[in-house]
């Protein structure tokens, strides 16, 4: 028999090291690459190409590529709603459920793993939604910790926070 399960409660198993190797095998499900996403709607299926082969061959891959489907429109799609593959069973309310996973990590997890106070979890947040938008340049970090009215190793510790919470989620 297989159970699958998922919770965002692995931050405090990975925080306290916990063993569970005799009982259950660990696997991190990450998102999906858009070749991946394309085949998992059934649209078309792409061999992996090397970096070499996109860089020696780019020209004739790509025609190949848009010769089978609009890859623009899968694209914006994609980008949208595709990179989690739990997608499916929430289309019209991604957002919200993506939402209602990132404050249950950074409001009730985070506090699980690490002393932190409200005003952190704030910060937190801030911190994530400052980092989104500046995507993909990277942030100043030191206008990054000003803004967020706190220090550098406080930052750090968010970054950090901010990263197991990923590693989770993903």
């Amino acid at each position: 028999m297989y159970i699958v399960y998922t919770g965002s409660s692995m931050l405090e198993i990975d925080a306290h090291e916990g063993d569970l190797s005799r009982r259950q095998a660990m696997y991190e499900l990450r998102g999906m690459s858009f070749r991946e996403y394309l085949e998992f709607e059934g649209v078309v299926k792409y061999d992996k190409y090397t970096l070499e082969d996109l860089l020696a061959h780019h020209i004739e891959i790509a025609i190949d590529i848009n010769s089978k489907t609009n890859v623009l429109a899968c694209f914006n799609k994609y980008l949208r709603e595709g990179y989690y593959p739990f997608y499916k069973s929430v289309r019209h309310g991604l957002a919200s459920r993506l939402l209602a996973t990132v404050n249950q990590v950074i409001e009730n997890d985070y506090p699980q793993i690490d002393e932190v106070t409200l005003s952190t979890i704030r910060k937190t947040k801030k911190m994530l939604m400052v980092l989104a938008g500046c995507v993909p340049q990277l942030p100043n970090m030191s206008q990054l910790y000003h803004e967020l009215e706190t220090d550098r190793n406080h930052g750090l510790k968010m970054l950090w926070a901010l990263e197991m919470c990923g590693r989770r989620f993903s």
